[in-house]
């Protein structure tokens, strides 16, 4: 590290106990991920209340050393020095640099008198890993027989403090290509699975990857629903963000989409417009031509007048209570798929233009994350290509003056001037949760990579989408399209944002 050291991990402490409470999270499966909050973390599983208010447990044999850092990082108390000690001290054993840093060093500042030299210690050996480019594995450990040192533990909110699994055992499963995980024979809550080695393993039938054809709904179906949502819409969620008047919903069709609102005329006028306009752009970016497949009919869109609506459909319509935790979201079920686009002024006198600009910053990311997901094959995913694609789609607007652009683009700046460059490897399933943003950023710089620096051949970047689509790996998808190894994929890229960030992203 450079100079930076001391002061960045002291801001990323900060940061930290600001972001992950009552955050939610994505962990991977054989089957594709599992998204929710964290509830308690044991030596066998990681349990999450899901978005539809269920508890489901993820085996820890599933999970990556950064996973279960997340995870464990989501229970632990704010003031616990010895969870944080022990949680730096798992970090350095897996590798995870950065994260151990930041542990250590909140522990040394909770309890200097226990943890001060021993922390100092490990933050030594850090520095200098860093500095001389030693692999991790070498940093010198806490004398193991020391009486004081804690157990490298997990941490559940109930308090129970319960050993994490070795993932380094011999007993592991081997890895499951979601692509490659055809249901078999099963009995009750397990089902049998193909691994990419041809092996057949048990898993639990929630890790499957649902691929369930659900039908497009017929002229009277549709109207069907669609009467039937605006019905409960008026029963669950009445009232506007602006305090006027009540106004009352209404359902407006495009050409792709069923636009459910109870805002302003203009305002309804306006997203209509900006629907069809994100339409068209992602049909540019993913060569998406029309009859090809994406969703069934056309999308249903609903803008939410304020968080009250927004919890209200969330737990009475949607029946998904902890999305209220997010700032909008899509959900699909096959091919039908829907997008809700809460409008939540952050002070009660924000100005109204503010107000539509964040909606309209939401409706592009999850717009994007719908179109992606379905167009073409209905397969699972990596985190980083879906929310850089997501992040690329949502700055290409107003991209000199977009607010949460120049955010990421003074957090890569800074994170690669501080030698923070994060590697593919690390980051493929980044970001982990809400307050990883370290994770949205690279995954940010990753897809502007691919994008501009073969914009003199723009079917390249869809060519990869596809592949990976058809089944191919990511790795194998993107050599094939960009016609170069991914190592030197790679090694360009560290080199291109490198000179990206000296002049902040400008221009990009």
């Amino acid at each position: 590290m450079k100079t930076h050291f001391a002061i960045l991990v002291g801001i990323l402490g900060l940061a930290f106990h600001a972001a992950w409470g009552g955050e939610l999270i994505s962990l991977s499966t054989p089957g594709g991920s599992v998204r929710g909050e964290v509830v308690r973390v044991t030596k066998s599983e990681v349990v999450l209340k899901t978005t539809a208010g269920k508890e489901q447990s993820v085996p820890m044999a599933f999970l990556k050393p950064k996973e279960v850092y997340f995870c464990r990082k989501q229970v632990i108390g704010a003031e616990d020095a010895q969870a944080h000690f022990d949680l730096g001290e798992y970090c350095i054993k897996n590798k995870l640099v950065d994260e151990g840093q930041l542990e250590l060093t909140i522990a040394k500042r909770l309890d200097p008198k226990t943890f001060g030299a021993r922390a100092d210690e490990l933050l030594g050996a850090l520095k200098a890993t860093a500095e001389t480019g030693t692999n991790v594995a070498a940093v010198k450990k806490a004398d193991e027989t020391s009486p004081e040192k804690g157990t490298d533990k997990g941490v559940s909110k109930t308090g129970k403090t319960e050993q994490p699994p070795d993932k380094s055992a011999k007993t592991k499963e081997p890895p499951v290509d979601p692509v490659a995980a055809v249901p078999g024979e099963g009995d009750g809550d397990y089902v049998e699975v193909k691994t990419q080695d041809g092996k057949t393993i048990r898993v639990p039938r929630q890790f499957v990857v649902n691929r369930e054809n659900v039908p497009e709904r017929s002229p009277e179906e549709m109207k069907k629903f669609l009467d039937g949502q605006l019905e409960l819409l008026k029963k669950y969620c009445s009232g506007n963000w602006d305090r006027e008047q009540p106004r009352e919903w209404k359902m407006e069709e495009t050409a792709h989409f069923y636009i459910f609102s109870n805002l302003k005329p203009e305002h309804q006028s306006y997203f209509k417009t900006q629907c069809e306009d994100l339409y068209k752009l992602l049909s540019e970016v993913l060569e998406h031509k029309e009859g090809e497949p994406l969703w069934n009919n056309k999308c249903p869109i609903y803008f939410l007048s304020n968080r009250e609506q927004f919890r209200s459909f969330g737990a009475n319509i949607d029946h998904t209570p902890m999305a209220m935790t997010s700032g909008g979201y899509f959900s699909h079920r096959g091919r039908d798929v829907h997008i809700v686009v809460p409008l939540l002024p952050r002070t009660r006198n924000e100005a109204e233009k503010e107000v539509i600009r964040r909606a309209t910053s939401t409706l592009r990311h999850e717009g994007t994350h719908a179109f992606l997901q379905l167009v073409g094959n209905n397969v699972e995913i990596s985190r980083w290509l879906h929310e850089g694609m997501a992040q690329f789609i949502e700055f290409w607007y107003d991209a000199l003056n977009n607010p949460e652009r120049r955010y990421v683009e003074r957090s890569l700046t800074q994170m690669v001037l501080d030698d923070q460059i994060m590697s593919w490897e690390e980051s493929n399933d980044r970001p982990m949760g809400g307050g990883d943003h370290a994770g949205y950023a690279f995954a940010w710089a990753r897809l502007l990579y691919l994008y501009r620096q073969f914009q003199n051949d723009k079917r390249k970047l869809p060519n990869m989408v596809r592949l990976i689509k058809e089944g191919k790996s990511e790795k194998e998808a993107m050599e094939q399209a960009f016609g170069q190894k991914y190592e030197k994929l790679e090694e360009v890229y560290r080199q291109w944002i490198k000179q990206a960030a000296k002049s902040n992203f400008k221009g990009l």
